[in-house]
């Protein structure tokens, strides 16, 4: 859609439409994001109404109910320390975490 590709160009991101790339966000609760960030995601881990699988959404607000709130308050501190404490930055309080992710959806055989 003319949306992803505003955003593919946004991230300096260019897609490659022979291969049906796209752009989808991916919702994730604080405690997984250290483990998708050194691992990737894995449908084994993830799950949701229709089963395990790895869910993306094209609108990242379909991805509010599987990112739950980080208040940064003492959990998660490996994921604090890699995210902003590691970068001098602070914490900026509540933060839920979705992923922009490069996704390669090849075609369709029927």
């Amino acid at each position: 859609t003319d949306e992803q590709r505003d955003w593919a160009v946004a991230v300096g991101c260019p897609l490659q439409d022979r291969i049906n790339e796209k752009l989808l966000s991916h919702g994730t609760k604080p405690e997984t994001v250290a483990s998708v960030l050194a691992n990737g995601i894995n449908e084994r881990f993830c799950s949701g109404l229709f089963g395990n699988g790895c869910y993306l959404a094209e609108d990242c607000g379909k991805c509010d109910q599987y990112a739950t709130v980080d208040e940064g308050r003492g959990v998660h501190q490996e994921l604090h320390d890699l995210l902003y404490t590691n970068c001098g930055l602070p914490h900026p309080g509540p933060v839920h975490y979705i992923l922009l992710c490069r996704v390669v959806l090849g075609t369709v055989s029927y």
